[in-house]
């Protein structure tokens, strides 16, 4: 008895441009102007700058390390204000802009120095937004940070509720 090989069928090549042919521009640059303007401020920076900021980062570092000598974690909120609404963050053209929230987060900092962080749900804004609760920890305190997260959620339900759904017909929430 033989046993034949099937001849593999590979999948037709597609007609339609994918984002990395020539003269496409990938998704992420078409649709995300906040993407472009970050990526063109970084074209500005030097070389030296980039050291400078490095530095600086150390120093921050530093001085959380000992801030951590004295307290396990940090509570802060996420933002704030509320979560913003989609019509807040959007422009006539359905394109994200956060350039009008974004100096109300509260994480670049721990972005920048690299400590981890957890964000939890904390509440809701008179109009239903919610509102979060950020954990931050030492240097490699990732188990600290989760307990007392479990701990926090075991005493709320904020975790378990379900905001309503904004709808097309102009809830603007």
């Amino acid at each position: 008895m033989s046993r034949t090989t099937p001849t593999p069928r590979w999948p037709r090549r597609s007609t339609r441009r994918c984002a990395s042919s020539p003269g496409s521009a990938p998704r992420w640059w078409r649709d995300a102007p906040s993407t472009r303007l970050a990526l063109a401020r970084g074209a500005l920076v030097t070389g030296a700058d980039y050291v400078q900021a490095q530095r600086v980062r150390r120093v921050a570092q530093r001085a959380l390390a000992r801030l951590f000598d004295d307290v396990d974690l940090i509570a802060a909120p996420t933002l704030g204000i509320g979560a913003p609404r989609y019509a807040d963050i959007t422009d006539a053209a359905g394109d994200i802009n956060m350039d009008a929230t974004s100096r109300f987060f509260f994480t670049p900092y721990w972005d920048a120095v690299g400590n981890p962080v957890l964000a939890a749900p904390m509440g809701a804004t008179a109009a239903g937004l919610p509102l979060s609760l950020q954990l931050a920890g030492p240097a490699f305190g990732e188990a600290g940070i989760l307990r007392a997260a479990d701990a926090y959620q075991r005493v709320t339900d904020w975790h378990l509720r379900v905001p309503p759904l904004a709808t097309a017909q102009g809830d603007d929430r």
